[in-house]
């Protein structure tokens, strides 16, 4: 029973780390595409760009790690029983239950480890990219500057940009600007500029242009320039203010943030399903992984294969997946719905363990009878 144990324990292992790194190696490519053209056109370091996809992998793999172990347990039992293993090992006396075993050890071990992704590694991860986007917004901002796009470089400040004349030149400039709420918002309109780097934060010097404000009492106020230096760091960027979002937050910053800050307040049922959410994702390991072996190993076992199974398998998980989406929206509205995210995840996974283990108890029965 122990080299059984083992040798499948080896399949799955192999299996999983195929998959999974497949699957990553995939998404991470497509999530770093939009960092390359910053880097081959607009001037920011390889070595951060490096940073950058490093620091979304830890987010990438707490998500796909649920599919990639049910992928990995169809793949290893279909194949067992494609080649007959799993009849020998039942005519040699081992139950299905037995066989099942190594990958719920593997379950296990794949759930430990998915909590500390999704508690500690993914926040911290995804914070450090988050503060990483804000460096290279203050120090490499006419980077982010994209042609033809409303651009919002700082709260408060919007930067239209018509085309590029080179890495640093701008050509067709609109800056509206509404960060002081004790005075009028000012736009401005200039025929080229450039994006400097100063010792108190990125500046736009703007060439022949003009700058139009509207007054409180409805009179517009024109002045027209040939140079003029528009700060574009935000007013309480001095202070090193960021608001955190969700996903950066650890555990207790969820469920008890700093009530003194008013964005805290209003996002408070965001922060509480996020954090509901983040305990109950290191289940759906468990839960997939049941589903998966519940399919393959009870009823009546064909020659012609288990892709009917197979199928009636992903459905499933696509119908959980899907669910627990649409209940995590709810109950970032709504605090009654907290309890359905805990549902969505371990009621499927009663469901399907208690289908497994009565019929491996009815197939034990029957063969004692024989």
């Amino acid at each position: 029973m122990q080299k059984l144990t083992s040798y499948i324990l080896k399949d799955l292992f192999v299996a999983f780390l195929i998959i999974t790194v497949s699957l990553l190696c995939l998404i991470w490519l497509i999530q770093s595409m939009r960092f390359i053209e910053q880097i081959l056109n607009e001037g920011i370091p390889v070595s951060i760009f490096f940073e950058l996809s490093a620091l979304v992998i830890p987010t990438i793999l707490s998500l796909i790690l649920p599919f990639t172990y049910f992928v990995s347990i169809l793949y290893v039992y279909n194949r067992l029983s494609s080649e007959s293993e799993l009849v020998v090992m039942h005519a040699s006396g081992i139950s299905y239950a037995n066989a099942a075993k190594p990958a719920l050890y593997f379950s296990i071990i794949l759930v430990l480890f998915s909590y500390l992704l999704t508690l500690f590694i993914v926040p911290a991860s995804y914070r450090n990219f988050k503060n990483l986007q804000d460096l290279i917004r203050n120090e490499y901002s006419s980077a982010l500057l994209q042609e033809g796009v409303f651009n919002n470089v700082a709260k408060g400040i919007t930067i239209y940009v018509e085309s590029r004349l080179s890495a640093s030149q701008l050509r067709g400039i609109l800056a509206h600007d509404q960060r002081d709420p004790t005075k009028a918002p000012s736009t401005f309109l200039a025929e080229t500029g450039t994006v400097n780097q100063t010792e108190k934060g990125p500046r736009l010097m703007m060439s022949r242009g003009s700058r139009q404000q509207l007054s409180k009492s409805g009179n517009l106020a024109l002045l027209e320039f040939d140079h003029y230096t528009l700060d574009i760091m935000t007013i309480d960027k001095a202070s090193n203010y960021r608001w955190l979002e969700p996903r950066e937050r650890f555990l207790h910053e969820l469920f008890s943030p700093n009530m003194e800050e008013y964005d805290n307040i209003k996002n408070l049922q965001v922060f509480r399903a996020e954090g509901h959410q983040r305990i109950t994702q290191p289940i759906y390991v468990l839960t997939f992984g049941v589903i998966a072996l519940t399919l393959l190993l009870t009823g009546n076992f064909s020659r012609l294969g288990q892709t009917r199974k197979i199928i009636l398998a992903v459905l499933a998980i696509l119908l959980i997946q899907a669910t627990s989406l649409t209940v995590k929206n709810y109950a970032a509205k709504y605090s009654w719905a907290e309890f359905l995210i805990y549902l969505n995840a371990i009621i499927p996974l009663l469901i399907f363990a208690y289908y497994f283990i009565g019929e491996h108890r009815l197939k034990k029965t029957q063969r004692k009878k024989i």
